[in-house]
């Protein structure tokens, strides 16, 4: 089976707006006090621009995303995801597009930029990418 943790760990830690909650020593105002995972769902890491609290963030879990924007959140699951939409300019890029195999689109608000200018869309891009590859893999 894919090891999620182990992807995120490799692609995401690295990320300035990313918090590992893998470990199972994390804070308790680190976690989004309304989230409600599923079943044998565990979180991995968040993403949030800075001061930005508990919205317009990403939590990455081992079965999927939760975006919270508005209020409210809206899980997507890795399976269910067909493809990722890259950003179209290479600068002052600021997310990219998730497209599900229903045919639902959802925009991740990725604005962070990395040490040496590299964007965290096109790492976050990298993620889902790697985690779709081993999904097809797996099957």
């Amino acid at each position: 089976m894919i090891n999620i943790e182990s992807r995120a760990h490799r692609i995401l830690k690295p990320l300035s707006n990313y918090r590992d909650l893998s470990d199972d020593s994390v804070t308790p105002n680190a976690v989004p006090p309304d989230l409600n995972l599923g079943k044998f769902e565990k979180m991995v890491g968040i993403y949030s621009p800075e001061n930005a609290g508990f919205s317009d963030v990403i939590v990455f879990t081992t079965r999927g995303l939760y975006l919270r924007h508005n209020g409210d959140w809206t899980k997507i699951l890795y399976e269910e995801i067909d493809r990722t939409k890259a950003p179209l300019e290479k600068k002052d890029v600021r997310g990219l597009t998730i497209v599900c195999d229903d045919g639902r689109e959802f925009w991740l608000p990725v604005n962070g930029l990395r040490t040496g200018g590299f964007y965290d869309a096109f790492e976050v891009l990298r993620f889902l990418d790697r985690v779709q590859s081993d999904l097809a893999n797996a099957s």
